[in-house]
């Protein structure tokens, strides 16, 4: 619902629950039925981001991932494999988001899953197969390897990125990485919230960060993330050194 939601704009307070979800599967089958009789345009080997003989598994190569831009091609891709996707061509021409699909060599025209990133290409928002369903390991470990090193590549602004953004990094060592990079508050706090920051990531967050809230969010481990004692004291002994300074 969040995609209808996000592209429709619907007036909520004069929606029944019954309302909204049925406009939510009207839309849904409107931007899949879109797709219906056209075919892709040929790829454009420019577009291939990743692959097909550099991934870490052998047994990987010969998958390809590769960017789609035109609303033709976004439209074939939810046909295809009956999700929304076709109605992401504004969020792709307002430079919102980005569309990847993975293929493999042998069919490089049936797509196995679709990837929504941010614009740096880096932070996966989505990655869904067929209806949406729950893709397999194997496809999800291929699109942690091809984000996590475009996020070592990237130049990424780390202010802009959004709290949704942030937690969307499975990576620990990605959130370390922007730790290191950054000072800004807003991205420091949401990072304390992404469930996959280890304790030494918090840590480093504690050394940085002189934000009460967040302090006592690490202090107290309000979101049972199993913060070490150490960590925790460390937070605990800051907090008391700001308030005794106010």
């Amino acid at each position: 619902m969040n995609d209808w939601a996000n592209t429709q704009n619907p007036d909520f307070s004069n929606l029944s629950v019954s309302d909204a979800i049925r406009q939510n599967d009207n839309w849904h089958r409107h931007m899949v039925e879109s797709g219906s009789g056209k075919k892709y345009n040929d790829i454009d080997t420019s577009k291939i981001v990743y692959g097909p003989n550099n991934w870490q598994d052998p047994e990987n190569n010969g998958h390809i991932i590769l960017e789609l831009n035109s609303k033709n091609d976004l439209e074939v891709e939810g046909f295809l494999q009956l999700h929304c996707v076709g109605g992401h061509d504004k969020k792709v021409q307002d430079k919102q988001c980005r569309i990847f699909s993975l293929r493999n060599i042998k069919n490089m025209y049936q797509p196995i899953l679709t990837i929504e990133t941010d614009m740096s290409g880096a932070i996966v928002r989505q990655d869904y197969g067929k209806r949406n369903s729950k893709i397999d390991k194997k496809y999800h470990d291929m699109v942690t390897e091809w984000s996590s090193k475009r996020f070592a590549s990237e130049e990424i602004d780390y202010s802009n990125l959004s709290r949704e953004d942030i937690l969307c990094i499975k990576l620990d060592e990605t959130l370390s990485k922007i730790v290191d990079k950054t000072n800004d508050v807003v991205v420091l706090r949401h990072i304390a919230h992404n469930q996959n920051a280890s304790d030494e990531t918090l840590s480093k967050i504690v050394d940085k960060t002189n934000e009460l809230f967040v302090l006592k969010y690490i202090a107290y481990d309000m979101h049972d993330k199993k913060v070490s004692d150490e960590t925790k004291i460390k937070a605990r002994n800051k907090i008391k050194i700001l308030q005794a300074k106010t």
